[in-house]
């Protein structure tokens, strides 16, 4: 949702994902949505929620949606899935159950036993991926009785998360136990105590000396997330892990840290929230950034691995295993094709006696790409209840707002000034207001079971905008930066033409597409029936190519004001301001 951290871009809207993720019953049921009031006590906690609901959610509906799920596996799961075989013993009936399951990220665990003189950090790793637990639970016979659960590897994924967990006091307390621990065994009795104490005097003494002990105390909290990581799996079955390079390597599978998530406590004032930072390197040139909520900053692998347990805790960390790079190359390639245009699924197309619209099917010898222009608009649906009497055109919009009608006009080419688009989009959520002065949307018109209109998903709708954007189309709207993000779509401004900034003197006001259009193309719009997409959509392709013809040229030009043999396209705006400030910039009725 963030945009590249830049003072001029603007935030997406996230209420499209928000109304996803409430429909989907996992997602409430983990704490990622609630009501508008409800405030997140642990954004680390939810942070690492959302990674491990992300990671099961696109496997789930990779299998659910994909034709080749059945011959091909998922990129996520083969990148991110353990796969794991569960055993479940019952001891009572001495019944024992085994299931072989997808496992996408490890949650760290604390309970387990530290082996002095080993980092902490190899135990911890190494329980979380052998999970053991007891549980008192009741097996198919009825009988109740002590279960024990373990779990073996079957196959080790490209890419390793760990979840920490510390939200927990318990397993803060627990963690720093263990960390204390292995930094004792690892530095002061390494080194031991200065038989003379405080009263050596040898210059660099080897040994411990008081004000080096409380000096280590001071520090006792201060740790690291390795930065890399060797495993196998033993002769036991078990997996082992070691965050030191082993002497052989020939049987260890050797993986570097990727990216952590930390949860950094907000300083200075106590009003301030926490908030998430990740600390993620770059390939192939691993440099280290730091991507916070509005801005990416350079950053160092020790910033991205140390943490201390109270102001900066450890969330997600990912380990990526050597060499993946080389099996999974980057090669962007757009899943979206042509074929989407083919998909257009008329929802209400079984009550309508008569066809809609005049939108020509795309031909197979179209193409798209940036020699294409497309006009577009887009009107919207209120779902805040709260109404705003100022609306003026596409700007000034109330916060929550949904897309109700999409419309893309072909620019140029063998079918210029046809319909590429033109669908209702139906409405999951309730409508509060219909803005029907400034959308030309009425009450039923997007509703799946009264609605005339042709009626598509959101899905549907974004799908093929997005596909246009990819192609590196160039839009042409009236206020379009407006639309795109309510879509949430982010389009570069290269792609983006923008006929309010077209007609505009730098530090004057914004104006209304129906009186550019009334001004320069003699044309009246948005009057008996208010907005309509369609019409919107063809003054703003007009408006640009009368800007395109007229902005270098001498212009011949005569109004209710001016008459003029020749004028430049600046000095034409000028005039324009002059009419429009004594019109109050209300359309006149007398000029056609």
């Amino acid at each position: 949702m963030m945009g590249v951290a830049d003072s001029t871009e603007e935030l997406c809207q996230t209420s499209n994902l928000l109304r996803v993720l409430r429909a989907l019953p996992e997602a409430t049921e983990r704490g990622l949505v609630s009501s508008d009031s409800f405030v997140i006590e642990d954004v680390g906690s939810a942070v690492q929620t959302w990674v491990e609901f992300l990671m099961e959610r696109t496997h789930l509906e990779y299998h659910s949606h994909a034709a080749q799920a059945i011959m091909q596996e998922n990129p996520l799961t083969s990148l991110f899935a353990w796969r794991m075989l569960e055993t479940v013993h019952h001891s009572g009936c001495n019944h024992t159950n085994q299931l072989e399951k997808n496992v996408f990220a490890v949650s760290i665990q604390y309970h387990c036993q530290t082996n002095y003189g080993t980092p902490a950090f190899d135990n911890l790793l190494k329980s979380s991926i052998n999970e053991y637990s007891e549980w008192t639970l009741t097996c198919g016979c009825g009988l109740q009785s002590k279960t024990f659960v373990s779990r073996q590897v079957l196959s080790y994924p490209e890419c390793i998360a760990f979840t920490f967990h510390l939200e927990d006091g318990d397993n803060v307390s627990s963690f720093a136990q263990l960390l204390k621990a292995a930094r004792t065994t690892s530095s002061k009795l390494d080194r031991g105590l200065c038989r003379y104490g405080a009263s050596c005097s040898r210059p660099n003494c080897f040994f411990l000396h008081p004000h080096e002990m409380n000096s280590e105390e001071k520090h006792s909290n201060e740790s690291e997330i390795p930065a890399a990581l060797w495993i196998r799996q033993g002769f036991d079955g078990q997996t082992e892990v070691v965050t030191e390079q082993p002497a052989d390597i020939s049987n260890w599978l050797s993986y570097e840290l990727s990216s952590v998530i930390h949860r950094e406590h907000a300083s200075g004032s106590e009003e301030k929230e926490d908030d998430c930072y990740s600390y993620t390197k770059t390939a192939p040139w691993s440099q280290w950034y730091r991507f916070g909520s509005n801005d990416v900053t350079p950053s160092t692998q020790a910033q991205a691995v140390q943490f201390d347990l109270e102001q900066k805790m450890p969330c997600v960390a990912l380990y990526v295993r050597t060499g993946t790079e080389d099996l999974w190359p980057v090669c962007p390639v757009n899943p979206i094709t042509r074929e989407v245009f083919q998909k257009f699924s008329d929802l209400t197309a079984s009550r309508r006696w008569y066809k809609p619209g005049d939108v020509v099917a795309v031909r197979e010898t179209e193409t798209f790409g940036p020699y294409n222009i497309v006009a577009l608009d887009a009107e919207f649906v209120s779902l805040a209840g709260a109404e705003n009497e100022n609306l003026d055109d596409s700007f000034g919009k109330p916060a929550m707002l949904s897309v109700g009608r999409v419309t893309v006009v072909r620019g140029n080419g063998p079918l210029q000034d046809q319909l590429l688009m033109d669908e209702y989009v139906v409405a999951r959520d309730k409508v509060a207001n219909h803005l029907t002065k400034y959308s030309g949307i009425r009450p039923g018109d997007l509703s799946l079971n009264l609605s005339l209109k042709p009626l598509d998903t959101l899905k549907s709708v974004y799908v093929r905008l997005r596909y246009l954007v990819d192609a590196g189309v160039r839009f042409v709207g009236h206020g379009i930066n407006t639309d795109f993000k309510i879509l949430n779509l982010r389009v570069p401004q290269a792609q983006i033409i923008d006929t309010v900034q077209l007609y505009r003197l730098p530090g004057k006001r914004l104006i209304s597409l129906r009186f550019l259009a009334w001004y320069f193309l003699r044309l009246h719009i948005q009057e008996l029936s208010g907005h309509d997409s369609v019409e919107d959509a063809m003054a703003s392709l007009y408006l640009y190519r009368w800007f395109e013809r007229n902005r270098n040229t001498m212009i011949s030009w005569d109004d209710s004001i001016n008459s003029v043999q020749s004028v430049t396209f600046d000095e034409l705006l000028q005039m324009m301001y002059q009419v429009g400030r004594s019109l109050d910039w209300k359309v006149s009725p007398n000029r056609s």
